[in-house]
């Protein structure tokens, strides 16, 4: 009993320093918060760059919404290239112009799409400060947030296309949907139960929206699993101190458990529900067994 105990303790130790670990790189809470918003079909915004540049990359971060934009860019009045883009909730986009560029037009196609900043590299590692940029509108006079909202934050488009500040994978879906049950909107995805969701809204609500705050509670899920992995395994067997090390160490290292808890996802929630209803399974089933022991003594 007293080694079961230390094998506990330990485990609980060995999933703290898997947390810990962890949470230092699951994503960052620093993204771009303000936004410009059309809510109208077509509307353009024009970027005025003086004096004209060579632009390499062009950065966009979207918010909320659905739909894309087409954004074009100009020299002379000329247009020299042009790219249709998606967009994705929370996710910065990146565009090969490699140009000299003095104008960009940004036309919005959907209701409400948020954008939430722009940034433009002139070489691999130099930023052009888009903060001094003169931005109009063109058409579409009916939109949420200031249009100079979109250069407000560049500090914080250095590496924006990063897993760190991006969604990824399956995070535009529930990641999403966490969002939308946390505001009271419409939810996205109806093909999974919503109990997930709303514990990914959990961690929205205390750390904010960004990529740690819709991310952490499925750390603490998967650190969590750790120890229950251990305690079936006790019921399930009578492992060596050892031997229930190993298997710790063996699930806090497998390349799968890591992916999952450091991304919004559903199925670390369903490891911990498994884990766990296997865990009063089988302590019920043992209590059912050592009963019947008991009644079979006494007759």
């Amino acid at each position: 009993m007293k080694g079961k105990n230390v094998l506990l303790l330990l485990s609980i130790l060995i999933a703290t320093g898997y947390f810990i670990l962890q949470v230092i790189s699951i994503g960052s809470r620093e993204i771009p918060t303000t936004y410009w918003a059309s809510k109208e079909e077509g509307s353009t915004i024009e970027v005025r760059i003086s004096p004209k540049m060579f632009i390499k990359d062009f950065f966009i971060y979207f918010g909320y919404g659905d739909g894309k934009v087409d954004i074009q860019f100009l020299n002379d009045n000329s247009v020299i290239f042009q790219q249709s883009v998606q967009s994705a909730f929370f996710q910065g986009k990146v565009i090969l112009v490699n140009n000299v560029v003095d104008k960009v037009l940004i036309v919005t196609h959907g209701n409400g799409l948020e954008i939430r900043e722009i940034a433009a590299k002139k070489d691999d590692k130099q930023f052009i400060d888009f903060s001094k940029a003169e931005i109009v509108i063109l058409k579409g006079f009916k939109y949420l947030g200031n249009p100079y909202n979109l250069v407000d934050e560049q500090a914080k488009m250095r590496s924006i296309v990063s897993y760190r500040y991006s969604s990824y994978f399956d995070e535009i879906y529930h990641a999403r949907t966490a969002y939308e049950l946390l505001k009271g909107l419409p939810p996205y995805d109806l093909v999974h139960p919503p109990l997930g969701k709303w514990l990914i809204s959990v961690g929205m609500a205390v750390w904010g929206v960004n990529p740690f705050g819709w991310r952490i509670v499925n750390l603490i899920f998967g650190s969590i699993a750790l120890v229950l992995i251990l305690i079936l395994f006790t019921k399930l067997h009578k492992p060596s101190f050892w031997c229930g090390i190993a298997i710790i160490i063996l699930m806090a290292s497998d390349f799968l458990h890591n992916s999952l808890s450091r991304t919004a996802n559903l199925d670390t929630f369903s490891l911990f529900f498994i884990l766990l209803c296997s865990i009063f399974g089988m302590s019920y089933i043992s209590s059912i067994l050592k009963r019947k022991k008991n009644y079979l003594k006494r007759i």
